[in-house]
């Protein structure tokens, strides 16, 4: 095993005997984090030729319909995506009258919102599944890898990632394929769990995100300086964000004895949007609203101090070229 970042070989042991607690893929994962570059891997790891298969089979994307797709468009401004912490996600960084390309894009809501900004979105999503949303919410998606050169005729203001590149097999090719994309002064926008945060400290073991073996790697800020400096970049700004949906599934979560190879009704398909689709087709909604609204306030202060003081979730990084 090899590191992706510094190819070293030595690394330290985070984690052991981790599963799919989400969506039942079987087999038993380690974490082991590198000494040199503090990059940490999941071992064993999955090859190029794997995501799309393991995907469409076990990812949710399948049962989405292009109206449940367009509804969890959100609709906040800067400050309420602030408050309740969805400002992690990269496109959310876009300025308008922009050509963007979202790596990851997943159902396409990356895309609405980025349309619904005034910008152009252009996908990539290697998940077969993408394709028949995209096709019926008339979206420009390739279907593939950014290693793939999707769109090559086309350069873009802003290549944008939302918590995408703990999943592929080699970040510094992904990197450098994400760079290429770019026009003159055009950056790199990234979100990804944050190896170093508070809660990952505290929980260990149970931390929401070790999500093996879909998540592969896992970065902090010394290894994101590590790849920038790799790849010819330079880090414009990175701070952490916790969303306030990420805390509550963080609890949910705790309580979870799904055993291995069994999908977590925690994670049901019919959660993919959000948890209020499933409420909302029964009398409760209304109570459920007013708990999660409740339960919300009472994060906002405490995940935006964790933020300030840069031990949050979830890492955004700004990169451009040197």
């Amino acid at each position: 095993m090899k590191c992706c970042i510094c190819k070293k070989t030595k690394f330290n042991s985070l984690e052991r005997n981790l599963f799919d607690d989400r969506y039942g893929y079987s087999g038993k994962y380690s974490v082991m984090q590198c000494k040199n570059c503090s990059l940490a891997q999941t071992y064993p790891r999955l090859e190029k030729n794997e995501l799309p298969k393991i995907y469409s089979q076990y990812y949710p994307l399948a049962s989405l319909t292009p109206r449940q797709v367009e509804n969890s468009v959100s609709k906040l401004g800067k400050v309420g995506s602030w408050l309740i912490g969805i400002d992690n996600v990269a496109h959310k960084h876009i300025k308008p009258h922009n050509r963007v390309l979202d790596i990851g894009s997943g159902s396409g809501v990356s895309l609405l919102e980025i349309k619904a900004g005034k910008s152009a979105g252009y996908g990539v999503e290697p998940d077969p599944m993408a394709q028949k949303l995209a096709s019926a919410l008339k979206l420009k998606v390739f279907k593939g890898e950014i290693t793939d050169n999707p769109f090559p005729q086309i350069k873009f203001n802003a290549v944008t990632a939302s918590q995408v590149i703990e999943h592929v097999p080699d970040p510094v090719m992904f990197i450098i394929a994400a760079t290429k994309k770019l026009l003159p002064n055009g950056k790199i926008i990234l979100s990804t769990p944050n190896l170093d945060s508070l809660i990952r400290k505290v929980l260990g073991h149970k931390w929401l995100h070790w999500h093996v073996p879909y998540h592969q790697n896992y970065f902090n800020r010394r290894s994101i300086q590590l790849l920038a400096e790799k790849t010819g970049l330079k880090i414009i700004k990175i701070r952490t964000i916790t969303p306030n949906l990420w805390t509550i599934l963080q609890i949910q979560s705790l309580f979870n004895k799904t055993p291995e190879g069994v999908p977590s009704p925690v994670w049901s398909n019919s959660q993919t949007i959000s948890h209020k689709n499933r409420a909302r087709d029964s009398h409760l909604y209304f109570v459920y609203k007013l708990i999660l609204i409740f339960v919300i306030i009472l994060l906002i202060p405490i995940n935006r101090a964790i933020d300030a003081v840069g031990i949050g979730e979830s890492l955004l990084i700004f990169l451009k070229k040197k």
